[in-house]
């Protein structure tokens, strides 16, 4: 139906997508940054926080609830928890390495 397909439309329109990570990089340079924490979460650390403060997902695509990402001129890096490793691989974008948190051998952030 036709509204069944503005409905889709307008939720399609709506989902951010992800940051260019050459456009954040050109951004962290201007203010003379070596690196971004992005971390899960707004200010207050509420449980559910609002869309406005999604900022993780816009920079990395990764739309799971836990994780946080860094980046820095050379890297960009996502760390999250086990439940999330299969969502994280096909979420994150090209340049994004997957921080497997708790396993052997993985440096935390």
């Amino acid at each position: 139906s036709a509204s069944a397909s503005a409905s889709a439309s307008a939720s399609a329109a709506a989902a951010p997508s992800p940051c260019p990570l050459p456009v954040l990089r050109e951004a962290m340079a201007a203010q003379n940054l070596a690196a971004v924490l992005v971390p899960s979460g707004d200010p207050h650390n509420s449980e559910m926080a609002p869309p406005c403060f999604d900022r993780r997902h816009f920079v990395s695509g990764f739309t799971g609830s836990a994780g946080t990402a860094v980046v820095t001129a050379d890297r960009a890096m996502l760390w999250t928890d086990g439940r999330y490793f299969v969502q994280a691989e096909q979420e994150l974008g090209e340049g994004w390495t997957l921080m497997r948190a708790g396993m052997p051998g993985v440096e935390t952030v």
